[in-house]
């Protein structure tokens, strides 16, 4: 495609049926990766699972924290993304978010801090091993030293989730 605006507009009209065919025979050993929401994944299970950007905006919702009961609802979801993982649950937390806003026709983008999501509280992040400076621990000069608590087991960090 000329460009990539015109490949999304090819792709999007006239989707390709399968590529399986040119994938060949499956091995046993190849590795896949599957991309889901978390209303996609009720019900799977996956060796490893990464939940991503937890922070107060996305889990919970921003169109969710004005009701008690949608922001419940948004801690029942994060339930069931973290109770997906069999073996390994990796939680994702950026410091800082991309924004594209538009004011007045004229498109400001920008970055702020991201607050960690309200339910990863200080019981919760106990049972995680956190790699890189928290959200709630940067200083004017930059991130602070941090060092990472014990690994904990899955079902421990989705029960203090549930506390």
């Amino acid at each position: 495609a000329p460009s990539l605006s015109r490949f999304l507009v090819e792709l999007t009209l006239d989707p390709p049926s399968s590529t399986g065919d040119l994938a060949g025979p499956p091995h046993l050993d190849d590795d896949s990766l599957t991309i889901s929401t978390i209303h996609g994944a009720k019900g799977g299970e996956w060796k490893v699972v990464h939940v991503i950007s937890l922070v107060d905006g996305n889990l919970p919702s921003d169109l969710a924290t004005g009701d008690a009961a949608q922001v419940e609802e948004e801690r029942r979801l994060l339930y069931v993304a973290m109770t997906r993982a069999k073996d390994e649950l990796r939680c994702y937390a950026p410091l800082r978010m991309h924004h594209h806003r538009r004011s007045g026709g004229v498109r400001a983008d920008g970055h702020s801090y991201a607050p960690l999501s309200r339910f990863l509280d200080a019981e919760v992040l106990a049972t995680m091993d956190r790699l890189g400076a928290p959200a709630d621990a940067m200083a004017d000069d930059g991130p602070a030293v941090h060092h990472p608590a014990p690994l904990a087991s899955v079902d421990a960090m989705v029960l203090a989730l549930l506390d």
